[in-house]
């Protein structure tokens, strides 16, 4: 079944239209018509006085005289942009740098439009770009990320996994319970801890009644 919508195609060259992308619509569009179908009606499918539009009427007769040759030419004139495809250093290096922060573990963050533990995304995370470093199935720098990771974390998994998949499963397992209950006593703990230094500062103030 064809789409039911496809917008025109302008052509302006500081646009952020995609050819390659209009011309994969035009084809869900047309799913059901043949290519001398096509050829008749891709003309209406461009917006009327635009770029694309005036492209079209300069056209040579040789471009019109097939859809093959007349996307060839509309390819040609609006060619497919390509990002730019990291390297195995670049994806290591963002694996080296990315840093689950003690303050965020027991938070939920939104990946994709749906909620995770904070755990669980930077696990998903740093897989992927062990996977892009080509380093996935071997256990290279893992005990040097596990060192970097939040006490909580740290403490359920071990730098001894055979590869970054088994690492990754290991600290997207650990109970969300226990976090939770970890960091509340981590937090508990870091207030006695700063209530002891405001008594001793109290203490060593000069101004302290003695």
């Amino acid at each position: 079944m064809a789409a039911t919508a496809l917008e025109p195609f302008k052509g302006d060259d500081d646009s952020e239209e995609s050819g390659e992308n209009f011309i994969c619509a035009f084809f869900r569009f047309t799913m059901e018509a043949d290519d001398a179908k096509r050829l008749a009606i891709f003309k209406h499918f461009l917006y009327a006085g635009s770029v694309a539009d005036q492209w079209y009427k300069a056209l040579a007769p040789a471009s019109l005289a097939s859809w093959t040759a007349l996307e060839a030419a509309f390819l040609v004139r609006w060619p497919e942009v390509k990002a730019v495809v990291k390297g195995e250093e670049e994806y290591v290096e963002e694996l080296m740098g990315l840093r689950l922060k003690k303050e965020d573990v027991g938070k939920k963050v939104e990946v994709a439009g749906i909620e995770v533990w904070s755990h669980v995304a930077w696990a998903d995370k740093i897989f992927k770009l062990a996977v892009g470093g080509k380093i996935s199935g071997t256990k290279t720098y893992i005990s040097l990320v596990r060192k970097e990771l939040p006490d909580v974390i740290k403490d359920k998994v071990s730098s001894n996994h055979a590869d970054w998949a088994l690492f990754t499963k290991a600290a997207r397992d650990i109970e969300i319970e226990y976090i939770k209950d970890s960091t509340v006593k981590i937090k508990e703990e870091a207030e006695r801890e700063k209530l002891m230094e405001e008594r001793l500062k109290l203490l060593e103030s000069p101004t302290a009644v003695i």
